[in-house]
């Protein structure tokens, strides 16, 4: 009898850790995130959805006008996130809080298979491996879909054992967010299915009638029913408050279109037989548990193991059909494996339990325990998280990052730009670096939209003519490069500047342009160049601050000679006290290129000297020639040096003198 007693104590102090164990890992979680946030550049599809959130924050309409790949729940977690904390940093820490539940639902899971122990050990395992903490730094919607079908599973579960109806209308909610946040496991339709079904037919919890057959029949068709109704309703509800229609066509025609074009390429199949090497060899370190957790759990007939296998079964069947696939994707592999690797972990602690030391407190053995667990764990983990460390900070000091190869890029792009011009391009970290929109239809330029024909040449084409992007930046080569080589040919004949850099080329200065100034002027220099007008923001500004000053040139003839613009900045008695003379668009495109009767924009970031004193000042711009310090006469000019006055600024006090 004291025997017994001493089990359940035991037992109940283990489950009374539970929680406990759940906060020191969600800290380890947490720790791991602040030490290492830093070492890690911005991907690809992070910039798509970043420039999702600023475009709805612009006030465009997500799908209408947005192009979005994504559920809807996605971005409205994303933009929530924003409201919160608009910031990179911001969102990635809130991906983390996001992401977390996938470590709680997994271990909840493997404490209904295995006990406390192996959920414990399955908790820690998931949240220190490396491709958890990946996924979870990320703004990415693959672990968070993971956390909304595994909370789905594990409802399941405890109804299959219950019998409760409203614990399966929350699985069904809870795969429904799931399925709304990535499309990324509408296998585990087929599992909660098996599950419900699996209820009625390995055992029976219901009293006995008079026909139980018949009565488990009709509860199974009513339980099914119910799931499906209230499955399908909250999606048709979410779905129901965007574009449907557009939602379809770029979230699901899409991608369906780009597999079929794949899947006749040998790189498809290629991609899906390298995965499992890149994955395994990715998560080495757990596969050894995994594989003793898988022979135990049938040895020791664990409830639930054929249910992980067919779990296992449907994950990979989704992986092959899945287009495109990548290492991100194999995430939903990661909570069966460290499922499986806790009841290894959880068989040990059983076994040392039967041989411990009977001088040991309880209690005090199952604190050792379970803080042995999570040291070892986390040790073991230790060497990858130092070379992670330590690799993030040796590529970024070297200067191999992608975002440092994209720098010099972004910051021309900074240079030639006013913050109200539009963007074109194939790579949204660059849009999202440069701080500048793109156009709303092109927010997803990614090689499954260009290889499935969703976006064509006339398309892309029509839309930089329309938002009149005065800058286009074509990155890499397996995207726009690669399937609109005609647009490339139509941005060599309708831009003048472009720049080749490390990580793409840079077309600039659209020519072809109606562009409307902000503010209308008519001045003619010469015989042949005509100021059209100007944009001058801020007009207010602190002392070491920037303003941009936009002119708007057009030619009506070829000029010879490449002239300089002159743009002086004056005080009240007309001194002048900064000039910010030089050719245009950064000498990339001098006025003997500009042809006859295009636009030309000239974008001038200025810097305001601390040594100037506040006050307001007059802008004067004009043209002269380099060898000859000669200035263009102006036309019907009143100010006796060929010089127009633009606009004004005013140059705020300091507001901290010291």
């Amino acid at each position: 009898m004291e025997q017994r007693m001493s089990e359940i104590n035991i037992s109940r102090a283990i489950r009374s850790w539970f929680w406990v164990g759940m906060v020191i890992i969600f800290g380890l979680a947490v720790l791991r995130h602040h030490l290492l946030a830093d070492s890690f550049w911005l991907m690809y599809d992070e910039g798509i959805h970043l420039m999702w959130v600023r475009l709805i924050q612009a006030g465009y309409e997500p799908y209408s006008e947005v192009y979005i790949t994504y559920p809807p729940l996605y971005h409205t977690f994303l933009v929530w996130a924003w409201k919160v904390w608009p910031s990179l940093e911001g969102l990635r820490w809130f991906t983390l809080l996001y992401s977390f539940p996938s470590v709680v639902f997994a271990a909840l899971i493997s404490q209904r298979i295995a006990g406390t122990p192996a959920a414990l050990a399955t908790a820690t395992l998931f949240c220190l491996a490396p491709q958890f903490f990946e996924n979870s730094r990320s703004i990415m919607g693959e672990l968070p879909s993971v956390a909304w079908s595994l909370m789905a599973i594990w409802l399941v579960l405890v109804y299959r054992e219950n019998g409760s109806r409203w614990l399966l209308g929350l699985s069904a909610l809870a795969l429904a967010c799931s399925l709304l946040t990535k499309m990324l496991s509408p296998h585990i339709i087929v599992l909660t299915i098996g599950l419900i079904l699996s209820r009625f037919f390995e055992f029976s919890p219901l009293p006995r009638f008079r026909n139980p057959y018949s009565l488990r029949w009709s509860v199974l068709i009513r339980d099914l029913a119910f799931w499906a109704i209230v499955f399908l309703v909250f999606i048709v509800a979410v779905i129901g408050t965007v574009d449907w229609r557009a939602l379809i066509a770029q979230a699901v025609e899409q991608r369906i279109s780009a597999r079929l074009i794949s899947v006749i390429d040998e790189e498809y199949w290629f991609d899906r037989f390298d995965l499992p090497g890149r994955f395994i060899n990715a998560n080495l370190w757990l596969w050894p548990l995994t594989q003793l957790g898988l022979m135990l759990s049938f040895t020791h007939r664990k409830n639930y193991r054929f249910t992980l296998v067919g779990w296992l079964f449907l994950s990979m069947l989704m992986l092959t059909f899945h287009d495109p696939v990548r290492l991100k994707h194999t995430i939903i592999l990661m909570p069966l494996m460290t499922i499986w690797a806790g009841i290894s972990v959880g068989e040990a602690w059983a076994f040392l339990r039967r041989y411990r030391t009977t001088t040991m407190p309880e209690v005090d053995w199952v604190t050792s325990g379970l803080v042995s667990v999570l040291l070892l764990a986390y040790c073991l983990r230790l060497p990858d998280h130092v070379k992670h460390w330590q690799l993030g900070h040796a590529i970024a000091s070297t200067g191999l990052v992608d975002e440092d190869a994209r720098r010099p890029m972004v910051e021309f792009i900074r240079e030639i730009t006013t913050p109200d011009d539009c963007l074109v391009t194939d790579d949204m970290t660059v849009a999202y670096r440069s701080g500048l929109l793109i156009p709303p239809e092109l927010a997803e330029v990614s090689i499954n939209r260009l290889a499935s024909g969703h976006l064509s040449v006339q398309q892309i084409t029509e839309i930089t003519d329309r938002y009149d992007c005065q800058v286009v930046a074509v990155v890499g080569d397996d995207r726009i490069a690669k399937y609109l080589p005609e647009y490339i040919a139509w941005l060599d004949q309708n831009y003048l500047g472009q720049v080749e850099f490390r990580k793409g080329v840079l077309f600039f200065v659209k020519h072809t342009s109606s562009i409307q100034p902000g503010h209308s002027v008519y001045a003619q220099f010469g015989s042949g160049i005509r100021l059209l007008g100007y944009d001058l923001a801020p007009t207010e500004i602190e002392h070491g601050n920037r303003f941009v000053l936009a002119l708007f040139w057009s030619a009506l003839k070829r000029t010879p000679d490449d002239l300089n613009i002159f743009v002086h900045l004056r005080d009240a008695d007309n001194t002048t006290i900064l000039t910010a003379d030089h050719q245009p668009c950064k000498s990339f495109v001098p006025t003997s290129r500009w042809p006859s009767g295009g636009i030309i924009k000239d974008t001038t970031w200025i810097e305001v000297p601390r040594n100037i004193p506040p006050g307001r000042y007059s802008i004067w711009v004009g043209l002269y020639r380099w060898d000859t310090m000669e200035r263009l006469p102006l036309q019907n000019d009143t100010s006796g040096e060929n010089a127009l006055h633009l606009g004004e600024i005013t140059v705020l006090p300091l507001r901290n003198p010291r």
